[in-house]
């Protein structure tokens, strides 16, 4: 069984491949097998077209709040260098590549994920934090799909989205702290029902 993981920037998809090489006997397909990881999930057109059988797609994603903050720190678009410059209320509303902006990416492309998920064989998401505060649990259901190595093995490295290893991943660096404006912002314009449905919550302000 090979693996195909799909995450927008800043959900440890980088970790989580090198944690995948490091625990069980599979390859990570590329760029080269369905296009870009922080693509929106391909359509079923795309997908049945390839051998999608013998494929784990592993989905990352992360809380909108934690990942919103990600995102204004290092958006990573070299073609939209005044992103990095822009206060981040700012931010939230600006357009972002062909999207009307990061809140509404994040509805398109997390509700492709679980449009997927619901119709290949096999299929996984996983919770960036969750990952990170337990591994072996994210072991444990990776190896209802995949051939594990002997001995389970915790990675606790950082790859930035340039390729650099760095300082070890802990929950700290999820943390985020919003003003209430922040939070409404967010909240009016995050699908909430998609929230939920991955096992998030959303602060309500008054």
């Amino acid at each position: 069984m090979n693996v195909k993981i799909f995450g927008e920037r800043h959900t440890a998809t980088n970790a989580i491949t090198e944690f995948v090489h490091l625990n069980f006997n599979a390859l990570c397909n590329d760029y080269g097998f369905l296009g870009w990881k922080h693509r929106r999930a391909p359509l079923k057109s795309e997908w049945q077209r390839v051998n999608y059988r013998d494929t784990l797609f592993i989905f990352t994603v992360r809380h909108p709040y934690s990942w919103a903050k990600s995102m204004h720190r290092e958006p990573y678009c070299m073609h939209h260098p005044q992103l990095k410059k822009m206060t981040f209320d700012d931010f939230l509303i600006h357009p972002i590549e062909d999207y009307e902006n990061i809140l509404k990416m994040w509805n398109q492309k997390y509700q492709s994920y679980i449009d997927m998920c619901e119709q290949v064989p096999n299929s996984l998401i996983l919770r960036m934090e969750h990952f990170i505060s337990d591994q072996k649990n994210a072991y444990n259901q990776l190896c209802l799909h995949l051939d594990a190595k002997e001995n389970f093995q915790i990675y606790n490295k950082y790859i930035t989205g340039k390729g650099v290893a760095g300082k070890k991943i802990s929950l700290a660096a999820v943390g985020v702290e919003l003003t209430p404006e922040q939070k409404i912002i967010i909240n009016k314009q995050i699908d909430q029902d998609l929230v939920a449905k991955l096992g998030y919550g959303l602060e309500l302000q008054n």
